[in-house]
């Protein structure tokens, strides 16, 4: 250690051209690493079984397998007073108008979707699989702006990441 201390200090420059001819082969040998490493999507391995079952599910029903968008309704009376139900509807009535989304499962229906205190509720919306994410969650967004509605899921979550990735 001491003498790589003294080389460092007794021969500065000589340290500092060779940190940099360093530097200089990492970029090269290095820089086209990141796009020969992306597989485009790294969350499903194709030909998978499970990627295989998702295929077959969404084969079969022409939705995706699970609700691309989510939406947590505030219901402050509860979900079961005149005005939650209302906001539910509302809600299910929102989702169901946009473009590609086939299904909107009211939170009634399942349970774990109605908070405990039943203050708030999950309204999932379950897209055509041949669906525009992008236009999805765009629509979505417009559909409840302004509102205390709070959206989520994975045709937003795919919007935001391709935002922060793009600027």
């Amino acid at each position: 250690m001491r003498h790589l201390a003294n080389l460092v200090t007794t021969a500065p420059r000589r340290m500092l051209a060779l940190g940099i001819a360093f530097l200089v082969v990492a970029v090269v040998v290095g820089g086209p690493l990141p796009g020969l490493l992306g597989s485009g999507n790294e969350f499903n391995v194709p030909n998978s079984q499970s990627e295989r079952a998702v295929d077959a599910a969404q084969d079969a029903t022409g939705l995706v397998t699970q609700p691309l968008v989510l939406a947590l309704v505030p219901t402050p009376q509860g979900a079961t007073s005149p005005s939650g139900r209302q906001a539910i509807t509302d809600a299910i009535a929102k989702l169901g108008a946009i473009n590609g989304i086939a299904d909107v499962t009211a939170p009634t229906e399942q349970a774990g979707l109605v908070a405990r205190d039943g203050t708030s509720v999950i309204v999932p919306a379950m897209a055509r699989a041949d669906a525009a994410r992008a236009d999805i969650s765009e629509d979505a967004t417009e559909a409840f702006a302004g509102s205390d509605v709070v959206l989520g899921g994975g045709a937003l979550i795919e919007e935001q990441i391709n935002t922060q990735v793009q600027n």
